[in-house]
């Protein structure tokens, strides 16, 4: 078996192992990535200016996607879920007034998760999924990098 045959079927096992209930739809077909930039967010009021210095750096040649995982747990302050309510909304409409081919931004928000499980790891483990599932969905030749 072909090391690139063995890679996807690798991806594939994983994501069916993978709970369903952190299945989101992100779009993978409306664009293609080769680098994917997870960021957990939690009341994060700099998340749009981390984006725009991301946008900014000198980038290789290579499309980018950038996944904001906005997450809070059953017992998060009600200030907070509404504060993340709407660095949502900002992200969505940063994204529309920004749009490159070769620059993507995708934010979900995860809500009501379990205290004990709730927190950056958690979000940034969503986010890695995503990506994983976006490459194998692709069917990259190569797997794309993911931080």
């Amino acid at each position: 078996m072909n090391k690139s045959l063995t890679k996807q079927l690798l991806l594939k096992n994983y994501l069916l192992k993978q709970n369903p209930k952190n299945s989101f739809d992100v779009g993978h077909d409306t664009f293609k990535a080769d680098i994917i930039i997870v960021i957990p967010c939690y009341d994060e009021p700099d998340v749009i200016n981390t984006i725009k210095n991301i946008r900014e750096c000198e980038r290789p040649d290579a499309n980018i996607a950038i996944f904001v995982v906005i997450n809070s747990a059953i017992k998060t302050n009600l200030d907070i879920i509404a504060y993340n309510r709407e660095t949502y909304l900002n992200l969505r409409e940063y994204d529309k007034k920004n749009k490159d081919s070769d620059f993507t931004i995708r934010a979900l928000i995860v809500e009501s998760l379990p205290n004990k499980f709730f927190g950056v790891g958690l979000a940034r483990k969503i986010g890695m999924d995503l990506a994983i599932e976006h490459f194998y969905n692709l069917g990259h030749r190569k797997i794309g990098m993911i931080k």
